[in-house]
């Protein structure tokens, strides 16, 4: 997911930008805090429904709270309905990588209502016009998957898709401006200058994570 940051403006530059990023659903930690570690302007939010999961996060996974990176114990869908009127256009980022409690839906992340129309034009009123809006789709079924691609199109007609091989589930890359629109080399290009922004003197950097390949098998939805 944090491949799709490219997308933002001047990749170069954003470890050293203050850009504002919202994560619904925090897992073991690893996203927000590599987010934390290597943009070292950056301010993170992330919502997690389940308090349970922020104790084993901290206790197992050495995820901690620190003074740009906060954690609101809530539901995802309640926290951003309330910020629609206290911060439009603040986010510069949103990831959703929440699971559905009932997978018989043939869609188990997100759960539907992250996805339906209502709920998706306030994640756009909450981006920055040049933000980028990042969720992990998993979707068995072939028609409710169109369903929901068609909803974010949308609300965001520049939409990227990336299978993860091997797995069913896909990442989104959602944007409002289809202007901006990227044929797949350019965002490996993209890709490529973040990460040489991100490797610093003195961060350790794992050599098998590299952004391009994150977005080798990038389509246009």
């Amino acid at each position: 997911m944090v491949a799709g940051l490219c997308l933002l403006k001047d990749p170069e530059h954003l470890p050293e930008v203050p850009i504002r990023v919202l994560v619904i659903g925090l897992g073991g930690g690893s996203l927000p805090l590599f987010i934390h570690d290597y943009f070292s302007q950056c301010t993170i939010e992330v919502v997690e429904i389940d308090p349970a999961i922020l104790e084993v996060a901290t206790r197992w996974f050495g995820f901690s709270v620190e003074d740009r990176l906060k954690v609101y114990i809530a539901d995802g869908l309640v926290h951003v309905s309330s910020r629609v009127a206290e911060a439009p256009s603040s986010y510069d980022a949103i990831m959703f990588d929440v699971d559905s409690k009932d997978a018989a839906m043939g869609m188990s992340c997100p759960p539907p209502a992250f996805v339906e129309k209502p709920f998706l034009q306030k994640v756009r009123t909450l981006l920055k016009t040049e933000g980028v809006f990042i969720l992990n789709l998993v979707c068995r079924d072939v028609q409710l998957r169109d369903t929901v691609l068609a909803a974010l199109k949308e609300e965001f007609p520049l939409l990227y898709a990336r299978q993860i091989e091997g797995e069913v589930n896909e990442i989104l890359f959602c944007q409002q401006q289809s202007r901006h629109k990227q044929p797949p080399a350019e965002l490996r290009a993209s890709a490529q200058v973040l990460e040489k922004a991100l490797r610093q003197p003195g961060c350790t950097w794992d050599s098998t994570y590299v952004l391009a390949d994150m977005l080798e098998a990038v389509q246009l939805v």
